[in-house]
Protein backbone atom coordinates (compact mmCIF):
# COMPACT_ATOMS: atom_id res chain seq x y z
CA UNK A 1 0.00 0.00 0.00
CA UNK A 2 2.21 3.03 -1.35
CA UNK A 3 1.79 6.66 0.20
CA UNK A 4 -0.76 5.16 2.70
CA UNK A 5 -2.89 7.27 4.37
CA UNK A 6 -4.88 6.64 7.39
CA UNK A 7 -7.66 7.22 9.48
CA UNK A 8 -7.72 6.83 13.32
CA UNK A 9 -12.03 6.79 13.54
CA UNK A 10 -11.45 3.17 15.20
CA UNK A 11 -9.22 3.74 18.19
CA UNK A 12 -9.76 2.26 20.70
CA UNK A 13 -8.01 1.54 24.50
CA UNK A 14 -7.85 -1.63 26.21
CA UNK A 15 -8.20 0.46 29.25
CA UNK A 16 -10.92 3.56 28.69
CA UNK A 17 -9.63 6.64 28.87
CA UNK A 18 -11.85 9.95 28.51
CA UNK A 19 -8.63 11.56 26.98
CA UNK A 20 -7.77 8.88 24.09
CA UNK A 21 -8.70 11.45 21.24
CA UNK A 22 -6.00 12.01 18.84
CA UNK A 23 -3.31 15.02 20.01
CA UNK A 24 -4.01 18.57 18.02
CA UNK A 25 -0.96 20.60 16.92
CA UNK A 26 1.78 17.78 16.70
CA UNK A 27 4.84 18.55 14.99
CA UNK A 28 4.18 16.96 10.98
CA UNK A 29 7.62 15.49 10.44
CA UNK A 30 7.46 15.08 6.62
CA UNK A 31 10.71 12.76 6.70
CA UNK A 32 9.37 10.66 8.91
CA UNK A 33 5.92 10.19 8.09
CA UNK A 34 6.89 9.19 4.49
CA UNK A 35 9.40 6.44 6.21
CA UNK A 36 6.25 5.01 7.57
CA UNK A 37 4.28 5.39 4.80
CA UNK A 38 7.04 3.05 2.96
CA UNK A 39 6.64 0.64 6.11
CA UNK A 40 3.04 -0.03 5.53
CA UNK A 41 4.25 -1.77 2.49
CA UNK A 42 4.95 -4.68 4.61
CA UNK A 43 2.99 -7.04 6.61
CA UNK A 44 3.98 -5.40 9.99
CA UNK A 45 6.03 -2.18 10.82
CA UNK A 46 7.68 -2.76 14.39
CA UNK A 47 8.39 1.10 16.22
CA UNK A 48 10.75 0.73 18.59
CA UNK A 49 12.18 3.01 21.05
CA UNK A 50 12.99 4.64 24.47
CA UNK A 51 10.19 6.73 26.00
CA UNK A 52 10.50 10.13 25.22
CA UNK A 53 11.24 9.41 21.51
CA UNK A 54 7.64 10.39 19.84
CA UNK A 55 6.20 7.46 18.98
CA UNK A 56 2.99 7.45 20.02
CA UNK A 57 2.81 11.40 18.73
CA UNK A 58 4.26 10.17 15.62
CA UNK A 59 1.43 7.75 15.08
CA UNK A 60 -1.22 10.22 16.42
CA UNK A 61 0.05 12.88 13.62
CA UNK A 62 0.40 10.08 10.94
CA UNK A 63 -3.36 9.41 11.61
CA UNK A 64 -4.58 13.06 11.51
CA UNK A 65 -3.78 13.12 8.32
CA UNK A 66 -6.18 10.73 7.42
CA UNK A 67 -8.26 9.57 4.24
CA UNK A 68 -11.25 7.34 4.78
CA UNK A 69 -11.01 4.48 2.22
CA UNK A 70 -8.64 2.48 5.12
CA UNK A 71 -9.78 1.49 8.51
CA UNK A 72 -7.53 2.33 11.21
CA UNK A 73 -8.05 -0.03 14.54
CA UNK A 74 -5.77 1.54 17.26
CA UNK A 75 -5.41 -0.11 20.72
CA UNK A 76 -3.22 1.26 22.98
CA UNK A 77 -2.13 -1.07 25.72
CA UNK A 78 -2.83 -0.30 29.57
CA UNK A 79 0.12 -0.42 32.24
CA UNK A 80 1.17 -4.13 33.15
CA UNK A 81 -2.06 -5.64 30.99
CA UNK A 82 -2.10 -9.28 31.72
CA UNK A 83 -5.25 -10.10 31.00
CA UNK A 84 -5.22 -11.63 27.40
CA UNK A 85 -8.99 -12.25 27.21
CA UNK A 86 -9.51 -8.01 28.32
CA UNK A 87 -6.80 -7.39 25.20
CA UNK A 88 -8.35 -9.39 22.62
CA UNK A 89 -11.67 -7.73 22.95
CA UNK A 90 -10.10 -4.57 22.81
CA UNK A 91 -8.53 -5.62 19.28
CA UNK A 92 -12.07 -6.64 17.77
CA UNK A 93 -13.75 -3.69 19.36
CA UNK A 94 -11.31 -1.58 17.71
CA UNK A 95 -11.65 -3.20 14.07
CA UNK A 96 -15.14 -3.13 14.60
CA UNK A 97 -15.00 0.58 15.03
CA UNK A 98 -12.80 1.13 12.53
CA UNK A 99 -14.93 -0.14 9.79
CA UNK A 100 -17.87 0.90 11.10
CA UNK A 101 -18.77 -2.43 11.76
CA UNK A 102 -21.06 -3.95 14.84
CA UNK A 103 -22.07 -7.39 15.28
CA UNK A 104 -25.36 -8.74 13.34
CA UNK A 105 -26.17 -10.94 16.42
CA UNK A 106 -25.26 -10.36 20.27
CA UNK A 107 -25.22 -13.76 22.00
CA UNK A 108 -23.71 -14.56 25.09
CA UNK A 109 -19.82 -14.62 25.26
CA UNK A 110 -19.07 -18.54 25.55
CA UNK A 111 -16.10 -19.22 27.77
CA UNK A 112 -12.87 -17.20 26.79
CA UNK A 113 -10.90 -19.25 23.83
CA UNK A 114 -7.74 -17.32 22.69
CA UNK A 115 -7.05 -19.19 19.70
CA UNK A 116 -10.19 -19.33 18.55
CA UNK A 117 -10.92 -15.49 19.58
CA UNK A 118 -7.60 -15.02 16.83
CA UNK A 119 -9.25 -17.18 14.08
CA UNK A 120 -12.20 -15.26 14.33
CA UNK A 121 -10.44 -11.50 13.89
CA UNK A 122 -8.59 -12.88 10.90
CA UNK A 123 -11.62 -13.70 9.45
CA UNK A 124 -13.44 -10.81 10.28
CA UNK A 125 -10.58 -8.64 8.42
CA UNK A 126 -10.55 -10.96 5.46
CA UNK A 127 -14.09 -10.14 5.48
CA UNK A 128 -13.72 -6.41 5.23
CA UNK A 129 -13.92 -4.34 1.46
CA UNK A 130 -10.56 -2.21 1.89
CA UNK A 131 -7.68 -2.55 3.43
CA UNK A 132 -7.42 -2.28 7.75
CA UNK A 133 -4.10 -1.08 9.59
CA UNK A 134 -4.13 -2.58 13.22
CA UNK A 135 -1.67 -0.33 15.13
CA UNK A 136 -0.58 -1.73 18.78
CA UNK A 137 0.47 1.23 20.78
CA UNK A 138 2.86 0.36 24.12
CA UNK A 139 3.45 -3.31 23.06
CA UNK A 140 5.83 -3.82 25.74
CA UNK A 141 2.76 -3.35 28.48
CA UNK A 142 1.48 -6.69 27.42
CA UNK A 143 2.78 -9.36 29.73
CA UNK A 144 0.33 -12.37 28.68
CA UNK A 145 2.38 -14.84 26.88
CA UNK A 146 -1.06 -16.16 25.86
CA UNK A 147 -1.16 -12.44 24.52
CA UNK A 148 1.91 -12.27 22.85
CA UNK A 149 1.50 -16.47 21.58
CA UNK A 150 -1.91 -14.79 19.47
CA UNK A 151 -0.42 -12.31 18.34
CA UNK A 152 2.40 -13.87 16.79
CA UNK A 153 -0.28 -16.21 15.00
CA UNK A 154 -2.83 -12.68 14.34
CA UNK A 155 0.47 -10.89 11.96
CA UNK A 156 0.96 -14.41 10.47
CA UNK A 157 -2.33 -15.19 9.44
CA UNK A 158 -3.50 -11.97 8.63
CA UNK A 159 -5.16 -11.12 5.11
CA UNK A 160 -2.76 -9.37 2.74
CA UNK A 161 -5.37 -6.47 2.60
CA UNK A 162 -4.10 -6.25 6.08
CA UNK A 163 -1.13 -4.20 7.93
CA UNK A 164 0.17 -4.29 11.49
CA UNK A 165 2.30 -1.44 13.47
CA UNK A 166 3.47 -2.41 16.38
CA UNK A 167 4.95 0.48 18.85
CA UNK A 168 7.35 -0.46 22.03
CA UNK A 169 9.48 0.90 24.09
CA UNK A 170 11.86 -2.28 23.32
CA UNK A 171 11.52 -5.49 20.89
CA UNK A 172 8.58 -7.52 21.23
CA UNK A 173 9.09 -11.06 22.50
CA UNK A 174 7.42 -11.86 19.18
CA UNK A 175 8.96 -14.87 16.80
CA UNK A 176 8.62 -13.21 13.59
CA UNK A 177 12.03 -15.04 11.77
CA UNK A 178 9.75 -16.76 9.08
CA UNK A 179 8.24 -12.33 8.02
CA UNK A 180 11.55 -11.26 8.44
CA UNK A 181 12.90 -14.09 6.00
CA UNK A 182 10.09 -12.97 3.64
CA UNK A 183 11.13 -9.94 4.02
CA UNK A 184 7.54 -8.67 5.37
CA UNK A 185 8.85 -6.83 8.53
CA UNK A 186 9.66 -3.25 8.24
CA UNK A 187 11.07 -1.49 11.30
CA UNK A 188 11.97 2.67 12.80
CA UNK A 189 14.11 3.16 15.96
CA UNK A 190 15.34 5.48 18.33
CA UNK A 191 17.63 6.56 15.25
CA UNK A 192 15.21 7.08 12.83
CA UNK A 193 12.49 9.18 15.22
CA UNK A 194 15.45 11.67 16.87
CA UNK A 195 14.51 15.09 15.71
CA UNK A 196 16.73 17.38 13.53
CA UNK A 197 17.99 20.51 14.86
CA UNK A 198 15.48 22.60 13.05
CA UNK A 199 12.72 20.62 14.33
CA UNK A 200 13.59 21.30 17.73
CA UNK A 201 13.31 25.02 16.87
CA UNK A 202 10.15 24.38 14.94
CA UNK A 203 8.78 22.45 18.44
CA UNK A 204 9.94 25.58 20.47
CA UNK A 205 8.35 27.70 17.96
CA UNK A 206 5.25 26.05 18.17
CA UNK A 207 5.60 25.72 21.91
CA UNK A 208 5.81 30.08 21.88
CA UNK A 209 9.40 29.51 23.70
CA UNK A 210 12.03 32.05 22.30
CA UNK A 211 15.55 31.14 22.27
CA UNK A 212 18.58 32.40 20.18
CA UNK A 213 19.92 29.71 17.81
CA UNK A 214 22.61 28.92 19.98
CA UNK A 215 20.19 28.11 22.60
CA UNK A 216 17.82 26.15 20.43
CA UNK A 217 21.18 24.13 19.72
CA UNK A 218 22.06 23.83 23.10
CA UNK A 219 19.00 22.24 23.81
CA UNK A 220 19.03 19.98 21.15
CA UNK A 221 22.27 18.09 21.90
CA UNK A 222 21.29 18.33 25.56
CA UNK A 223 18.39 16.60 24.64
CA UNK A 224 19.91 14.23 22.23
CA UNK A 225 17.70 14.33 19.28
CA UNK A 226 14.52 13.84 21.75
CA UNK A 227 11.64 15.78 21.65
CA UNK A 228 10.36 16.59 26.06
CA UNK A 229 7.35 14.56 26.92
CA UNK A 230 7.00 12.04 24.15
CA UNK A 231 5.92 8.64 24.60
Amino acid sequence: MTGLAITARGEQSVAASANDSPSQGLLRRADLLAKLDTALTRKVTIISAPPGSGKTSLLRTWSESAAEDVGVAFVSVQRDQRDAQQFWLAVREAIHRSTDKTPEHQTPAPPFDGEAEVARIVSELAEQSGPVVLIIDDLHELHSDDALRGLERLVADMPSSTQAVLSTRRDPRLRLNRLRLAGEVAELRADDLRFSEQETRDVLAGSGISLSDAGAGALHQRAEGWQPGSA
